[in-house]
């Protein structure tokens, strides 16, 4: 099954939200326990993700830094650039064929049984979808 960059990504930082669930101000209430099976599945496509979502986010940063410019602070470069004005349209562009790779999950798809029963948000499971069999 193939899966774009932005889905990765998308799955990724909902993978991460699921260790905290936070307050308004940002302190740790909680998180999420899960059975043991789902949390094996869950870690073992969060381990997928990272290294293609690194790889987006070095990919990216080059491409910053090709149409970009240093940062500079006391006029000495920080490290960090920003893009440049008119190459917005640009970044763009290339960011969003970054965005549209697509790499391949090889494993198969989750039982719905995994999740069922479990109150995890929305926004996870939307992300996950794609990966979900249909209940039987």
């Amino acid at each position: 099954m193939k899966i774009t960059v932005e889905k990765i990504i998308d799955i990724q930082s909902e993978i991460k939200a699921l260790g905290e669930r936070h307050t308004r101000e940002g302190k740790v209430i909680e998180a999420i326990q899960l059975p043991a099976k789902t949390g094996y599945w869950i870690g073992r496509l969060e381990d997928w993700a990272d290294p293609i979502v690194v790889s987006y986010q070095k990919a990216q940063k080059k491409l910053v830094k090709e149409l970009g410019e240093p940062v500079l602070k006391d006029d000495k470069e920080t490290g960090a650039y920003k893009l440049k004005q008119e190459n917005n349209e640009k970044y763009s562009e290339e960011n969003g064929k970054l965005l549209a790779i697509e790499e391949e999950w090889t494993k198969d798809q989750f039982e719905f049984e995994l999740f069922d029963g479990l109150s995890l948000p929305a926004s996870f499971m939307g992300a996950i979808s794609c990966l979900v069999k249909e209940p039987k």
